[in-house]
């Protein structure tokens, strides 16, 4: 009896900690998804649009290393979700690749992940855990110079990419 008793309130706090990370504070319904409750293991953990500050990432200078190794593309995108903690880190065992238009590409931003750091989001003054997707691009230009001549610093008309 005390078993089963201790199980249902185990389940109820589960059922208690994935409706407080639902409550949104739109006019629409902010909802975890049924992959999401694999982020629960952790405690609570909230979708952007359920939280009063969302996350926002403060190192903004690092990007994926990477080098193609055949001219396969000209573009490459990827996008990875994962959990930023209270403290502003990612979650690593959160972590997964949602979207790459090149699998070497993919795995150079999930291995950018670690480093990635966060100001916190926010529940009523206090830091609370967040699911954040990360996406990055770029583009591999080819610029051609005449031989004897050095490349531009910055090929004439670059902007950033739209793959």
């Amino acid at each position: 009896m005390k078993t089963s008793f201790a199980i249902g309130v185990a389940v109820l706090a589960g059922i208690i900690a994935a409706a407080c990370a639902t409550g949104g504070h739109g006019s629409e319904p902010c909802t975890l998804n049924a992959q999401d409750s694999t982020y629960l293991r952790r405690g609570p953990v909230f979708r952007d649009c359920a939280v009063q500050k969302k996350a926002v990432l403060i190192t903004k200078d690092l990007h994926p290393v990477f080098r193609p190794t055949q001219a396969r593309s000209t573009c490459f995108s990827a996008e990875a979700e994962f959990v930023v903690n209270a403290a502003g880190a990612p979650e690593m065992e959160t972590a997964r690749l949602t979207y790459s238009t090149d699998p070497e590409f993919g795995m150079a931003l999930m291995s950018l992940v670690p480093q990635l750091r966060f100001n916190p989001a926010e529940m009523d003054g206090l830091p609370v855990r967040q699911i954040v997707s990360h996406k990055e691009q770029i583009q591999v230009l080819q610029v051609t110079v005449p031989a004897g001549s050095t490349p531009p610093k910055r090929p004439p008309g670059t902007r950033a990419p739209s793959c």
